[in-house]
């Protein structure tokens, strides 16, 4: 073989090794090696209260993590004596089916009486209704337990159990007011900051630090998933502002997109802290973000009337491209 044919043909094997270098990795929430696939930050909290000597329907909600995507194949809850769940009333969990016959005082949702492999309820939060006779008497905080059944992909902890309570009481939120600023660094990983709240069809927002951030160490993102388009919220608690005042909204974001292919990301204000909530109107909205380091945005908006209003960031990019960060959010009067 001439020499200039022994180079061609070394050239072409090395060709997918250097194809391969020029590609960049997409991020996933703080994962590590696929064989370290487990459950985290699971919680399973109630938004109502309770009376007592009535049937009530309490909304729950289902909230965990994953530091490289293992599933849930499903939940189970039990109450305390006096305290009966019922099948009547109660929804499915996330797409997930209700355990029928309901017996005693405990319910269910899903098959995990062996691990799929595979489960129905990506990280993420779910809302969901229980319908609870609770008897004449009960008072006070009611408790009860749950545990979460991971498809035990990789290594453990695939099962992880709490409790959470009823309230008699709901604690009132508090309303803040302008300046009004979050960075995010004092928040554990996984995690929302207190009062705020979030809605996701699948891979919610959470606290990284595996995105980078405008102010180190933290960011707060929400990632791809290869076949589900973004539908993820997160919201402010309510803050207070005065009717025919100027006020600027300003953060920062980093979106580097997937291969020429924009994120989209809206900001839009309301009365709560829904999505159904956000008629307001949209404040920002920017269908190709392809932004591969932090990019300062700013609005100024002025406020309708005086009251209480929330905000909220909604990711709704084509499904899989890459993640959104978003850093350093404040609000304060124009000046």
């Amino acid at each position: 073989m001439k020499k200039k044919d022994l180079l061609l043909l070394v050239s072409l094997l090395m060709l997918p090794f250097w194809l391969a270098s020029q590609v960049s990795f997409r991020s996933a929430p703080e994962m590590g090696r696929h064989s370290e696939r487990a459950l985290e930050n699971v919680s399973v909290a109630a938004s109502d209260i309770y009376d007592a000597g009535e049937i009530n329907l309490i909304q729950f909600t289902l909230t965990f993590s994953s530091p490289d995507f293992e599933y849930a194949d499903g939940l189970e809850m039990t109450f305390p004596e006096g305290v009966i769940p019922l099948e009547e009333g109660t929804t499915s969990l996330g797409g997930v089916n209700l355990n029928v016959p309901v017996v005693g005082q405990t319910i269910s949702w899903g098959d995990f009486d062996e691990p799929s492999g595979f489960g129905d309820l990506t990280p993420g939060s779910y809302n969901f209704t229980v319908a609870l006779d609770i008897t004449p008497g009960i008072s006070g905080d009611i408790i009860f337990d749950y545990t979460l059944y991971g498809d035990h992909w990789g290594s453990p902890p695939h099962i992880v159990s709490g409790t959470g309570i009823i309230p008699e009481e709901l604690e009132e939120a508090p309303v803040f007011i302008v300046p009004f600023t979050e960075n995010f660094d004092d928040i554990p990983v996984g995690l929302m900051p207190e009062w705020w709240s979030r809605e996701t069809n699948g891979i919610a927002w959470r606290v990284a630090t595996n995105v980078g951030a405008n102010s180190p160490p933290n960011s707060i993102a929400t990632y791809y998933n290869a076949t589900n388009p973004k539908n993820d919220w997160f919201f402010t608690p309510g803050i207070e502002l005065t009717e025919g005042v100027s006020y600027d909204l300003s953060f920062y974001v980093r979106a580097p997109g997937w291969a020429g292919i924009g994120e989209s990301l809206a900001v839009k204000w309301g009365d709560g802290p829904s999505s159904g909530q956000m008629t307001g109107g949209t404040l920002y909205e920017n269908t190709d973000m392809q932004f591969a380091t932090f990019t300062n945005v700013k609005v100024s908006f002025v406020a309708p009337s005086s009251g209480v209003f929330f905000f909220g960031w909604h990711a709704f990019s084509i499904a899989d491209l890459d993640f959104i960060a978003i850093d350093d959010i404040d609000i304060r009067e124009t000046p």
